[in-house]
């Protein structure tokens, strides 16, 4: 017989994302601007793309932020639409 052990999981963190996010988009941009200054070849212009989707990526993030910031009352099982089942709060494993 295997052993049964219980995770406990814990609630999210009471703070504003939208600091953190707004940072992390800066600083992808500073390394967007950048890789557009450096004379990149065509085999490392991918890293361009990559500072771009992490710009788009992260104004995604600073409008969820916002959203979030303005509906307090919410939490993030009704964000996505899914309720918790009772007893979700423990995992057992054999």
């Amino acid at each position: 017989m295997g052993r049964r052990q219980l995770v406990r999981i814990t609630e999210p963190l009471a703070m504003d994302p939208s600091r953190p996010v707004a940072l992390g988009t800066v600083a992808w941009s500073v390394a967007l601007v950048v890789l557009l200054l450096a004379d990149l070849g065509p085999e490392q212009r991918w890293w361009a793309w990559a500072a771009a989707a992490g710009v788009a990526m992260g104004l995604l993030g600073v409008v969820a932020a916002r959203r979030a910031r303005r509906q307090p009352g919410r939490t993030p099982s009704e964000e996505t639409g899914s309720a918790a089942s009772p007893g979700s709060g423990s995992v057992s494993s054999s």
